[in-house]
């Protein structure tokens, strides 16, 4: 009875240690624009990657290949980003709570397929001391969804990368200790924005490369301040808000921001 109750344990440790998430589908101003995995959506598996030198932190895992379609946009277009664990259901938990930290989301021209210095941060969303929250908190709130305005860009082909970066493991480093380390959830969505803006993408930072064991955000103990946390990618583009069609009142959350709360679409059901 011993050895079954320490394996059951174990069993939940490693259950709630490995719980995982995927980006799913994407609403276009209000529309839904249905599940995007090998459609305008590159990766389709919720396993995190954990090596900050593979090709996979560019689009995720299986996520360097060029699917079929890629989302009409314009600038000022809001989308909603939306996270699932398991299915796309009002049911779904979407991200274990205990998997805390920030969400971002990159971009760069779909013509550099993502290689080279060509990510570019138009979104970040760490600690909250506002509102008290990480910002996967914040998604859980808003059931699974993240909200993004396109930048003022020129008309073109882009990809746009979100990434979740779970820090309930990152106290150590991958590469030290392979059972431990930050896990981070990313994949691509292919856009095409139609629209043309003054704003070009300015150089940006590599995946891989970008993160490394030094870089900070990357290490991290969930029992530390995180009023102190900074996340890792460097600063947020200038133009990142670009397309917003009003000015932004300078005393609240940006409304690139995942704290920002508009009133979401109804999720499916089925």
């Amino acid at each position: 009875m011993k050895v079954l109750y320490a394996a059951a344990l174990s069993l939940a440790f490693f259950s709630v240690a490995t719980a995982e998430t995927r980006l799913w589908a994407t609403w276009v101003n209000g529309v839904d624009q249905g599940e995007g995995a090998g459609i305008y959506i590159r990766s389709s598996t919720n396993a995190p990657v954990k090596d900050l030198w593979s090709n996979d932190m560019r689009c995720g895992i299986g996520g360097n290949i060029v699917v079929p379609a890629s989302l009409k946009v314009k600038a000022g277009d809001k989308l909603d980003l939306e996270w699932h664990r398991d299915n796309r259901t009002n049911s779904d938990i979407i991200i274990d709570p205990e998997q805390r930290g920030p969400i971002q989301l990159y971009m760069a021209p779909a013509g550099s397929n993502g290689s080279g210095n060509v990510w570019v941060k138009i979104l970040s969303a760490a600690y909250s001391s506002s509102y008290r929250k990480w910002g996967t908190e914040a998604l859980l709130d808003k059931r699974g969804r993240a909200t993004i305005w396109v930048p003022n860009v020129p008309a073109g082909k882009y990809l746009l990368r979100p990434e979740i970066l779970a820090l309930h493991e990152a106290d150590e480093l991958y590469g030290r200790n392979p059972d431990r380390g930050i896990q981070v959830y990313t994949s691509c969505i292919q856009i095409e924005v139609t629209s043309s803006g003054p704003y070009t993408l300015p150089s940006g930072i590599p995946f891989p490369g970008a993160y490394t064991g030094c870089t900070p955000g990357i290490t991290w103990d969930l029992r530390w301040d995180p009023a102190t946390y900074k996340a890792a990618g460097g600063d947020l583009w200038s133009q990142h808000a670009s397309g917003l069609r009003v000015p932004q009142d300078p005393t609240k959350p940006p409304s690139s921001n995942v704290f920002h709360k508009p009133a979401p679409a109804p999720l499916r059901t089925n």
